[in-house]
């Protein structure tokens, strides 16, 4: 028990100077996870450009042959959804960590159940900084909680039509 105790110690003493010689904290994480999930969608759809062009075909040709990438490209428009809620209504989220830390969570298990491991790390840096966010009480955040509840169905869904093609 006690080794445990001292391994933890040291492990969250080892990311804290990670942080710090990074320059990483709160506001520099949020900001970092909103660019990535408004960037990975322009990369993909990038991604989806460069393939449909060496198979000499239109990008709706592409996509009609590959149901995955398909749902792969809502994932991505669900992406700037998020990025831009989150750009949109930074003050509200960081100044409230309860809101804070419910749409890291979600969004971080989210991506983690995609497989975006990059916005998972970025995510679990930006909760390590939540207890700089202030713990005051909730304001109106309808408009936050309503692009949580929409994109997160609406990823889970997606996630289902992936492992139904994975499966088959």
């Amino acid at each position: 028990m006690m080794m445990t105790g001292a391994l933890s110690k040291k492990i969250a003493r080892l990311i804290a100077e990670g942080f710090k010689i990074t320059h990483l904290n709160l506001n520099r994480s949020y900001t970092a996870f909103t660019a990535i999930l408004g960037i990975i969608p322009v990369a993909y759809f990038l991604f989806v450009l460069m393939n449909a062009n060496q198979k000499s075909q239109s990008v709706v040709t592409a996509l009609s042959s590959s149901p995955y990438a398909t749902v792969m490209l809502i994932v991505a428009l669900l992406d700037v959804v998020c990025a831009y809620t989150m750009w949109n209504f930074k003050k509200i989220i960081l100044q409230h960590r309860d809101v804070f830390r419910s749409v890291m969570i979600v969004l971080i298990t989210i991506q983690l159940l995609l497989g975006n491991v990059i916005l998972f790390v970025v995510g679990l840096a930006c909760l390590y900084f939540s207890n700089h966010v202030p713990k005051q009480k909730f304001v109106k955040f309808n408009q936050v909680k309503a692009m949580l509840g929409v994109t997160s169905i609406s990823y889970l869904f997606c996630l289902a039509i992936i492992i139904k093609l994975l499966v088959h």
